[in-house]
């Protein structure tokens, strides 16, 4: 499930990381609006009403298939900001090569039903989309309205 938080600008959000813990600010609260869906149906229609300067996803689209990713950055791209940003980190491999051996390494502990992101496939679909590699199994992908 999909569960964005709208922020309004200039606001701070409702925790922070402080020393190992996580600090609650309950009365901020009633700054967000939260909504609830299933991603691999699209955005819920309440968030297909905004616009966004930046949309962030983190180890959650690779329960996508490589279909249903290019869906869904095709249905964000026109709801972003001029100069707006997708930023995507995920499980992720710069070829099908690496992503064939890491599989390989991992043997049983390779979860069939998730769907890894390989750029240079994705590149295919999205030429203006750039690829960070942060480890040899996971990095960072920024899609640019230009």
């Amino acid at each position: 499930f999909l569960f964005p938080i709208v922020i309004p600008p200039d606001v701070v959000l409702p925790f922070s990381y402080i020393r190992g813990y996580f600090v609650y600010c309950p009365f901020l609260l009633d700054l967000f609006r939260l909504y609830q869906g299933d991603f691999s149906h699209g955005l819920v229609p309440e968030l297909k009403q905004l616009t966004y300067d930046a949309v962030i996803a983190t180890y959650s689209l690779h329960h996508l298939t490589d279909t249903q990713k290019v869906r869904f950055l095709n249905d964000l791209l026109p709801l972003l900001k001029e100069n707006g940003c997708v930023y995507i980190g995920d499980v992720a491999f710069a070829t099908r090569d690496e992503w064939e051996a890491c599989k390989a390494k991992a043997g049983d502990g390779w979860d069939e039903t998730e769907c890894y992101f390989v750029y240079d496939e994705l590149k295919k679909f999205f030429p203006a989309l750039q690829f960070e590699p942060m480890s040899s199994c996971a990095g960072l992908f920024t899609l640019k309205k230009n």
